[in-house]
């Protein structure tokens, strides 16, 4: 079995997810939530062939969107944000 995840983030968003503590929402500076969207690219089954042996399993293609929401105004915001 075979799972791929595509993470849309760019170096400052990993910057921002790792140094950046006590996050607030520019709006009303209270403190938002990080939450990661994971949606499904590819399923099926992956077959390999080398010589005379063959190797047949599950693949599973992800994509992962991470992004921060305010609880009270609810807006959304990407982690290079607040870097």
């Amino acid at each position: 079995m075979t799972t791929e995840y595509k993470i849309n983030l760019n170096f400052k968003d990993y910057l921002a997810i790792i140094f950046r503590r006590n996050k607030r929402c520019p709006v009303c500076a209270n403190k938002v939530i990080r939450k990661s969207e994971r949606t499904v690219i590819d399923k099926g089954l992956e077959i390999e062939r080398q010589g005379h042996s063959v190797q047949i399993g599950n693949k599973n293609n992800h994509s992962v969107n991470i992004k921060y929401v305010c609880n009270t105004c609810e807006k959304s915001y990407l982690p290079r944000e607040f870097w």
